[in-house]
C-alpha cells in the first residue's frame, strides 16, 4: 500500500512539472498573436528568444512579420536578434 501511493506521489510530480515546461509553439504563437502576458511568462520561465523554425524563422521575425510591435520590443530587451 505505500509503495503504491509513493508510486502514485512521483507520477503526479512528474506529470505536474512536463506540464508547466513550454514549448516551442507556444512561444510561436503568442509572438504571432501578440500575447504580451503570455511572452512574458515565456520568457520568464527562460523562452530561448534565439529560437528558430527550420532554422531561418524567429519568434522576432514572426512578431515584426505580423505587426506585433511590443512583442518584437520585448523580444529585443530579452536579447532576440534578427
Amino acid at each position: 500500500m505505500k509503495k503504491t501511493i509513493i508510486i502514485l506521489i512521483i507520477l503526479v510530480i512528474v506529470f505536474g512539472l512536463f506540464a508547466c515546461v513550454s514549448t516551442p509553439d507556444e512561444y510561436f504563437i503568442a509572438a504571432e498573436n501578440g500575447k504580451l502576458t503570455e511572452m512574458q511568462i515565456l520568457l520568464s520561465e527562460g523562452a530561448d528568444v534565439r529560437l528558430e523554425l527550420y532554422e531561418t524563422y524567429s519568434p522576432l521575425a514572426l512578431a515584426i512579420s505580423t505587426g506585433k510591435i511590443e512583442i518584437a520590443r520585448m523580444l529585443k530587451a530579452a536579447g532576440a536578434v534578427e
